[in-house]
């Protein structure tokens, strides 16, 4: 799964950094109108936005399950004194 999000990452970013050059080249088809193109625009821009947030998700949730398959790491240790060390005196 980890690779799949990952790959899914790394086709967002093509995506998106086609549609990025096309912007900045200016292609365009004359054809078209210009909230037609814009809108195209838009929405590869958007969907390249979803496809990296979708292989964020599946990569996260990956490495989720085999920190709960293997076991998780141990927490670091805190100096004494600091703000996330629980006091003795405060009951829970």
């Amino acid at each position: 799964m980890r690779r799949f999000g990952q790959l899914l990452m790394g086709l967002g970013l093509a995506v998106g950094g086609i549609v990025g050059l096309g912007i900045l080249v200016g292609l365009n088809w004359p054809d078209l109108p210009w909230f037609l193109r814009v809108g195209i625009a838009k929405l590869g821009l958007f969907g390249s936005a979803g496809i990296m947030t979708a292989g964020a998700v599946i990569t996260r949730l990956a490495r989720r399950a085999e920190q709960r398959r293997l076991g998780s790491p141990p927490a670091p240790h805190a100096e004494i004194g600091s703000p996330s060390t629980p006091r003795a005196d405060v009951r829970r």
